[in-house]
């Protein structure tokens, strides 16, 4: 299925994440934080290997902040178009404005169940 890397700094939502994503099949990537998160996007570009088909974020991390990284990986060329979704408990319009603007494509607010995370990642997969 999809290579997805998840990044967030809470180890309860990482395993949450990883028990739902590779239950539905996919590739697993995780990062505890925003830097080591761009560290694995752009060692794939430099790889040359393909992108991450999607990348699911916290907005709130030490280090390079949600939105920062997104604008961040927007910059590395073969991520320009791979499907973004914050995972988070800021919930504000502002927020989200500021992430749609940053580029991401969709918004989770935490606390969040299976079911809602596989729907998401189905949609963005499987437009």
């Amino acid at each position: 299925m999809a290579h997805i890397l998840t990044i967030d700094d809470s180890p309860v939502v990482q395993r949450l994440l990883r028990m739902t994503l590779v239950q539905e099949g996919h590739q697993i990537e995780e990062a505890i934080d925003g830097d080591l998160g761009l560290r694995a996007v752009v060692a794939r570009d430099e790889r040359g290997d393909p992108p991450f088909d999607l990348i699911i974020t916290d907005v709130n991390m030490p280090g390079i902040g949600g939105i920062e990284l997104v604008q961040r990986v927007r910059g590395v060329r073969s991520c320009r178009t791979v499907p973004i979704v914050f995972l988070t408990t800021a919930s504000s319009a502002d927020m989200k404005q500021q992430g749609r603007a940053a580029g991401a494509n969709a918004w989770l607010i935490k606390p969040v169940g299976p079911q809602q995370i596989r729907d998401a990642v189905n949609r963005l997969l499987n437009p």
